[in-house]
């Protein structure tokens, strides 16, 4: 087998990171798209709980230390043909595209 692309999720943990550690090689000549999902939990007020939900003010910041983590690792990936990055948000009302 002599796959093309590697789509690589990770959860940004020392343990995920592993494959780009220990074996380079398996991105050489290769695409690559880093990914990697932002959990976010619509908040409701405790004294209003018709009020619409918010989205929770913590995934911005969440997002941008994704996107500056996922840089670092993509220039771990030099020998790859090209390295994509994507993350997105993650919410109970579904998957949304951040950033490409």
């Amino acid at each position: 087998m002599n796959p093309k692309h590697i789509l690589f999720p990770t959860d940004l943990s020392v343990e995920s990171l592993r494959p780009l550690e220990r074996s380079p090689e398996l991105f050489e000549n290769r695409e690559v798209t880093l990914l990697h999902i932002v959990p976010s939990v619509s908040l409701v007020a405790p004294s209003a709980p018709f009020a619409p939900r918010i989205e929770d003010p913590s995934v911005p910041v969440a997002i941008k230390d994704a996107q500056e983590k996922l840089e670092e690792m993509a220039k771990a990936l030099a020998s790859a043909k090209s390295v994509k990055i994507e993350v997105f948000s993650a919410s109970d009302q579904g998957l949304s595209l951040i950033h490409i």
